[in-house]
């Protein structure tokens, strides 16, 4: 079976995300072809040669638009979507509905799935699509033809597909939970023998508005790390950030001086070599659909620390077994989650027990197993 997922515009960092992971898994499933299509606008793609190596893409021309749509995505449905026996769109936009209903009318056998990738909150209600009353209404009845026609819609966290349900009462039964996951196999390549230090990790973006390491900063004056413990962040920090750290660090010396801000890192096999060293992970986000980190460092054995407004939460720590959990943005909570955090990590058999609930969960091979396994009992394939 051929499966073709596409993404308006691919940049390397999609490859090692679900846009990429996804189809690379896929193919290598038994007696299935898997495409990533889209379009390719920068000069060199790293990913391809290393954690995405063997995904195969479809680089589209530059056709320009048609309305709001993508000329040359159309012209490549109208003649081969008949050759496409899964056709995966992300995000439920105006874009992915007219693909989706276009692509049915040259293959109504098809099997359409969408990934929704999104906020639950943006589910609580019915979609808007327009500003204009005439274009929503128009968008709305394309919605609802959208819908009728997809065959499977994945939502990342359990608690969305509740959300979704109560508001789209129309997709029950074709509503999956599908989490995102850890590259599993390649991060076993990179990490093997590595053993665990004293070490409190977090990947963001320090001034960031969504990632708000301004937590950490407020969190200075109530944090009491164990001898020996070491906080590092790794990622770009702005300079408005920077600035502001160094002033809180003048106030408390001690403490700062046990956190280092290692900045951006492009070597993947690096970061998971980072993982696989640390002990806990956390993430400050006041929100997250769902923190593919929190997968990759889950895999590695980590305690993770993190709050229920990240959606997956939940289900990444396993109720609770696999980390701990802060009050939104309060700096004394988020502080003893990581004192809490670090106690957890001193069991023998956690981290092998946390990389162990990780495979099994949030890992891609076993994740497009499954999606895998529905489609092809959708096409009624499976057996």
């Amino acid at each position: 079976m051929r499966a073709v997922t596409y993404f308006p515009v691919i940049h390397n960092v999609h490859l090692t995300k679900d846009v990429g992971l996804i189809p690379l898994h896929l193919s290598k499933l038994p007696g299935t072809e898997a495409v990533l299509a889209g379009h390719f606008p920068d000069e060199d793609y790293p990913a391809l040669r290393t954690e995405a190596a063997g995904l195969s893409v479809l680089r589209l021309p530059d056709k320009g638009k048609s309305a709001f749509l993508d000329r040359a995505f159309l012209i490549y449905l109208k003649k081969h979507a008949r050759e496409v026996d899964v056709l995966q769109l992300y995000h439920l936009s105006r874009d992915s509905l007219i693909y989706g209903i276009y692509y049915k009318r040259y293959n109504p056998k098809g099997v359409l799935w969408l990934k929704l990738d999104a906020y639950n909150a943006a589910f609580e209600e019915p979609k808007r699509y327009s500003r204009s009353p005439v274009k929503d209404g128009l968008l709305r009845m394309a919605e609802k033809k959208f819908l009728r026609k997809a065959d499977l819609v994945t939502a990342e966290n359990r608690a969305g597909i509740e959300v979704i349900t109560n508001t789209y009462a129309q997709l029950a039964g074709k509503l999956m939970y599908l989490p995102n996951g850890a590259n599993d196999p390649y991060i076993a390549r990179c990490t093997g023998g590595i053993e665990k230090e004293k070490r409190i990790l977090s990947v963001g973006r320090p001034g960031s508005p969504d990632k708000n390491y301004e937590l950490l900063m407020a969190a200075l004056p109530h944090l009491e790390l164990p001898e020996g413990w070491q906080i590092e962040v790794v990622g770009p920090c702005t300079p408005a950030f920077e600035s502001a750290w160094r002033e809180a660090a003048l106030q408390y010396p001690e403490t700062a001086a046990r956190i280092t801000f290692s900045g951006a890192l492009s070597d993947r096999a690096e970061l998971y070599r980072k993982y696989a060293r640390s002990s806990v992970f956390f993430l400050p986000s006041r929100v997250e659909s769902f923190g593919i980190a929190y997968a990759e460092a889950l895999i590695n054995g980590n305690v993770l620390t993190g709050h229920t407004g990240m959606y997956a939460y939940p289900d990444l720590s396993g109720g609770g077994m696999y980390g701990t959990c802060y009050s939104d943005n309060d700096p004394a909570s988020f502080a003893d989650a990581l004192k809490d955090a670090v106690a957890m990590s001193a069991a023998p058999d956690f981290a092998e027990k946390a990389r162990e609930f990780a495979v099994e969960n949030f890992s891609w091979s076993k994740i497009a197993a499954e999606v895998w396994e529905r489609i092809q009992s959708l096409r009624g394939d499976a057996g």
